[in-house]
């Protein structure tokens, strides 16, 4: 489907973006024209950090400002920005092999399809490895072999997504019919540059508006547009009402944190007897389910049925936005644990089928 504005101002100015990237080799003179704009980027977020190690964008890798199809996805997933510290890693600057294909980096595969997004609108990040293979990609999906060679490093990490992109797309959409061609999932960043881990100082935004909307946010907006049913998600505390509705508000429509509405909504003693019936819940004894006073998070508490010893319960929390124009709705989920960033557990993924029925019904 067709859809000029990320056409031109996503997919064609991340392909200028990298490929003056490709020819100038990340100096300080890295950039001209619209492209010059993630100068300001980088720079506001490495001052923002105070130019830490941990945290400092890295311009010696490629960006990496999304995986898949924007203009042909099934849900949308967003998030911070690609990993990769200051030191040379898998992402994209080390030699890897695999059988009898050698040299094949990232980078180099970039520049053999001549864009990045030839080669990212594959979405190779969400594909088996076994088509990897067959395709002549398996240097792509290669095992971290002794020594630091391997593959792509990124893919271990969108690949342990997939199970649970696919649970929500269920949720979404219904169980997938087996002559049923359903599109891959989207990856995209609110930031394109690596970093060693995503600083909680969002500061940084404050400069860099501007450049974020018409970007990231904006782009993600036209990608929810094109789909009949189309839910973004995001995981990370900060992704909250006050990060994003800054953004919505100013394009014309109505963002609302419809979080506590969705969840009164629900019938309390059917979810818990649902996801009590549910395989994936079989290992606990019971979810407890809360919404917080005054954040307005849907708290969410797994506790492990009793193996005589004491286990933590798993704690989960869920906020539900909706996004309206022209009469028509689009929804962002967004989810976190305390101090991780990785994608809810499957204990989780009942109470999620729930909560997007009532959300998408």
């Amino acid at each position: 489907m067709a859809n000029s504005y990320l056409e031109t101002s996503f997919i064609d100015y991340w392909d200028e973006v990298i490929r003056q990237w490709l020819d100038h080799n990340s100096k300080d003179e890295l950039f001209t024209e619209d492209a010059e704009e993630q100068h300001t980027v980088i720079n506001a977020i490495n001052e923002n950090c105070k130019n830490s190690a941990t945290y400092k964008l890295n311009t010696n890798h490629m960006p990496e400002p999304y995986w898949g199809n924007p203009l042909n996805c099934s849900i949308v997933l967003l998030d911070y920005n690609p990993a990769g510290g200051p030191e040379p890693n898998r992402h994209t600057t080390i030699i890897y092999k695999d059988g009898d294909e050698k040299g094949m980096t990232l980078i180099k595969h970039v520049k053999d399809e001549k864009s990045y997004s030839s080669f990212a609108k594959k979405c190779p990040v969400f594909r088996d490895a076994d088509d990897l293979k067959e395709e002549g990609m398996g240097w792509f999906c290669a095992k971290k072999e002794k020594g630091g060679k391997g593959g792509y490093e990124g893919y271990h990490w969108w690949q342990s997504k997939r199970g649970w992109l696919d649970h929500l797309v269920e949720a979404i959409y219904g169980k997938k019919d087996e002559k049923e061609n359903r599109p891959l999932p989207f990856g995209m960043e609110l930031c394109g540059w690596h970093s060693k881990k995503w600083s909680s100082n969002m500061a940084w935004i404050d400069s860099c508006r501007d450049i974020i909307d018409k970007r990231a946010i904006k782009p993600l907006l036209e990608c929810l547009k094109l789909g009949p049913k189309k839910m973004a998600v995001c995981i990370g505390a900060k992704f909250d009402s006050g990060l994003l509705g800054q953004f919505f508000n100013d394009k014309n429509v109505l963002f609302e944190d419809v979080t506590t509405t969705t969840f009164e909504e629900i019938d309390k003693k059917a979810l818990i007897d649902r996801v009590k019936d549910d395989p994936l819940f079989k290992k606990y004894e019971e979810l407890t389910y809360s919404v917080e006073p005054g954040n307005d998070n849907i708290h969410v508490v797994a506790k492990w049925k009793n193996k005589g010893k004491e286990e933590k319960p798993k704690n989960r929390y869920y906020r539900i936005y909706k996004i309206t124009e022209d009469n028509k709705s689009y929804y962002i989920l967004n989810t976190f644990a305390p101090g991780s960033n990785h994608h809810p557990g499957k204990h989780f993924w009942p109470f999620e089928k729930v909560l997007i029925e009532k959300m998408m019904g």
